[in-house]
């Protein structure tokens, strides 16, 4: 389901113009690193190691949206970072048992999700405390 949303998120985004254009060469490096990070995902045949793989490729992609909500703290919704948090931590609350291979992913989604939510308050109170 999580799939879908994000793939939902990305086709409004291209054809509703709501995505921005101010890519850099840090969000191209990030891009090719979770594409790279991808062959061995597909090739090894740890489930940990698939599991450590796609829990990096998911944090290299975290990057751009960190420093795009630096340079525009309200570009980025944050109803649904909350309702993400949310979404992870009742995900891991459900668990019938915990490893790491079952928790990892959730884990650090949930981790990205508090930083970029303080970073959205902390940047949104400062620059309206420095714009009075």
């Amino acid at each position: 389901m999580a799939a879908i949303v994000t793939i939902l998120t990305l086709i409004i985004s291209l054809k509703g113009g709501y995505g921005t254009k101010d890519i850099t060469n840090f969000d191209k490096i990030c891009l090719i690193l979770a594409l790279v990070a991808i062959l061995p995902w597909l090739l090894v045949k740890s489930v940990l190691w698939s599991v450590i793989l796609a829990t990096l490729i998911d944090l290299i992609a975290f990057f751009p949206t960190m420093r795009k909500t630096w340079h525009a703290p309200r570009s980025e919704s944050l109803g649904s970072m909350y309702v993400d948090a949310v979404k992870h931590s009742l995900s891991i609350f459900s668990m019938g048992s915990y490893s790491l291979i079952n928790v990892i992913y959730p884990a650090s989604v949930l981790i990205t999700k508090f930083i970029i939510i303080g970073e959205i308050e902390f940047l949104r109170k400062f620059k309206k405390a420095k714009v009075q």
